[in-house]
């Protein structure tokens, strides 16, 4: 059980349990060092040794935990990739690599599609490596061919920046992509 109130966030968990839980922290603002908090662990024995404990003495022990200081800084990079939510089997479709500057400072970055199960034909600038300006846009379009039909995995990117030697990657990243046979490709596709 997870409760919150003003300020303290409460977790409970009951006898036996080995649960884990998350928190997600959204700043409201840039930040070098934040504390986010402290943890409180009570510790209590399941049959109390002391049935009558005098005074001062309990079947239970707490410590307060302190969690590490954390930074709250903008990305240097930030990117996301758009791709159509369909596709036909031997049909041209794009998957767009949209990368953002967010510093004053000039990065590079190599951008390399993997298609581990051979299921599109990639072509584009592939295994390239690009510089952006500060605060600079660019949009990276690869072509994808799909050469099978049903789900398919959607090619893996392998996006590094090189200023700082950090893979990246997006979280809310299509996975997979439904391709229809070719003899349906009479049917309207959306985003096309």
């Amino acid at each position: 059980m997870v409760s919150s109130s003003k300020d303290d966030v409460c977790a409970t968990f009951g006898v036996g349990d080995t649960q884990c839980f998350c928190l997600r922290f959204v700043p409201k603002s840039a930040s070098n060092l934040i504390s986010i908090g402290r943890v409180k662990v009570l510790w209590r024995r399941q049959s109390p040794t002391i049935t009558s404990a005098p005074e001062g003495i309990q079947n239970a022990v707490s410590t307060w935990l302190d969690l590490p200081m954390v930074s709250f800084l903008d990305a240097p990079l930030s990117f996301n990739v758009e791709t159509p939510p369909i596709g036909v089997k031997g049909v041209v479709l794009h998957m767009d690599i949209r990368v953002r500057n967010n510093e004053a400072v000039s990065h590079s970055l190599r951008i390399k599609p993997v298609d581990a199960n051979e299921a599109f034909f990639i072509s584009g600038r592939t295994n390239t490596t690009e510089d952006l300006l500060p605060f600079d846009e660019q949009v990276f379009r690869l072509v994808l061919v799909p050469l099978k039909t049903g789900y398919l995995r959607l090619p893996s990117l392998e996006i590094i920046s090189l200023t700082y030697n950090l893979p990246l990657s997006d979280p809310d990243e299509r996975q997979e992509l439904f391709v229809l046979p070719r003899k349906c490709s009479n049917l309207e596709i959306a985003n096309r």
